[in-house]
Order: structure tokens, then sequence, then C-alpha cells
């Protein structure tokens, strides 16, 4: 109708946003100067849940549509989380570029894959 409403606001200092394809309305947000990740419902920005990641400044990668699992990423190492329950499945170590996740396989921006389904606890 052509009238902007504003339905958040916020001064926090965010390291990376990414929705999330498998679930309707999710929206995960990291921050710059903490370890907690947030997910919001993309609709009115209430909270759903957060929790606390591996490390700060953790970027978002991306979601294995297949497996649900959130890929992130810091400086230096790349982590696996189960989003659902809230916990680290694995840390994929040093990384290189900027890595993605699908069908239990972790890409790297150099062409080599591994397939991570044998080594989650």
């Amino acid at each position: 109708n052509g009238v902007v409403t504003t339905i958040y606001n916020d001064s926090r200092s965010y390291c990376s946003v990414l929705f999330d394809d498998n679930t309707d309305n999710h929206l995960l947000l990291t921050f710059s100067d903490n370890k907690t990740i947030e997910i919001r419902n993309a609709a009115d920005f209430s909270m759903i849940k957060s929790f606390d990641l591996p490390s700060k400044a953790v970027c978002l990668s991306n979601i294995d549509p297949v497996s649900g699992y959130l890929l992130t990423t810091d400086l230096s190492y790349a982590y696996i989380i189960d989003v659902n329950n809230s916990r680290l499945r694995l840390n994929a170590g040093k990384t290189a570029g900027r890595p993605l996740l699908f069908n239990n396989r972790f890409f790297t921006s150099t062409g080599y894959w591994l397939d991570l389904s044998q080594y989650y606890k």
C-alpha cells in the first residue's frame, strides 16, 4: 500500500543474516561481538530461539537442504550445527575461501569435497 512501517529497531552489530529455506519465516542472525545466534520470525522479527555458537563473529554460510544442518565459519574454522537441538555436530577444521554444505558433503572453493556423514557423532 506504499506505507513502510518499522517493526524492529536495533543498534547491535550484525555479522551475518540468512533465511532458512527449509523453515517458513525463519531468519538466522549472528553478531560481530558475541557467540549468540538468534532465530527470528522474518514476518515480525519476534524471537523464536537463541543459542551460543563455538566462537564469536561467526558467519552463516548455508543450510543443507537435505540434512537441515547449518554451516558456519569464523576466520579459521567451519562448524556444522544442528539448529533443531542447538548442537555442534562437527568442527570441519580450517577452511579456505567460502565452503558450502549440501547432502552431507562439505564443498571447498578449490573444488574438493568430502562426505561428512561418517564423521557425525
